[in-house]
């Protein structure tokens, strides 16, 4: 069972996630950081050579509002390129329940790719999609080995849903799969907006040291040919 159709989201980059503008609760219509979401986007893995990719998923619900146990879907997806638009992908499902956490060896999942991005969300039993804001989760990636191992570690995306607690989400979409949507609190949206435009500062290449800027965008057909997304830099 796949979800392919990740719609209506704009590009996320991989150090600029922690400046999303917060608004009222009344006015919702970003992600908030810190915050437990229904949606949550590691924006990177890493299995190539000796690196090792973890990644960590929590249920933080205090039991009293939310089911005995809630699902999460895993979706590993490879990017695709000019040359080859396909983007290949993996997914599968594991039971969460209150306060429980999960932590997944992402090498041990063979995804059909070495390096690529996870988003994963909640689901009920029947595994359809549903509001759920209680999901935290984290990634590491360690490469190196001996006296040269390097860490690298970061909270994931928590993507909250406007809709009411466990109600359905996603429609049937064009490829015959389910379409997902970013559009903020009107009828109809199934995830918060995420921002327009993204800012950070940068560390300068120099002789030992580089900065990398990684971006990916939700708007895709996971599992399928996607169109070139274009983005300005300035």
């Amino acid at each position: 069972m796949k979800w392919q159709k990740l719609v209506n989201a704009t590009i996320l980059g991989g150090f600029l996630l922690g400046v999303a503008l917060v608004l009222p609760a009344s006015a919702q219509t970003l992600l908030q950081d810190e915050v437990p979401g229904s949606y949550l986007v590691f924006p990177i893995f890493d299995i190539s050579g000796n690196a090792v990719t973890q990644i960590r998923i929590c249920d933080k619900s205090n039991g009293a509002k939310g089911p005995t146990t809630t699902w999460v879907r895993l979706n590993f997806i490879c990017p695709g390129s000019r040359q080859d638009p396909f983007c290949d992908e993996y997914d599968t499902d594991f039971p969460l329940t209150s306060h429980q956490c999960k932590i997944i060896d992402v090498g041990d999942q063979r995804p059909p790719c070495n390096q690529g991005f996870v988003v994963a969300f909640a689901e009920n039993a029947t595994f359809d999609p549903w509001a759920y804001d209680h999901l935290i989760g984290s990634y590491n990636i360690t490469t190196g080995t001996g006296t040269s191992v390097a860490s690298e570690a970061s909270k994931a995306i928590a993507i909250q849903s406007p809709q009411p607690f466990k109600a359905l989400l996603g429609r049937p979409g064009s490829l015959g799969s389910l379409e997902l949507s970013f559009c903020g609190v009107t009828q109809g949206c199934d995830y918060v907006s995420l921002p327009a435009i993204l800012h950070s500062d940068f560390r300068a290449t120099t002789a030992t040291a580089d900065t990398t800027l990684t971006l990916l965008t939700l708007n895709i057909n996971s599992g399928a040919d996607n169109n070139t997304t274009a983005v300005k830099l300035a």
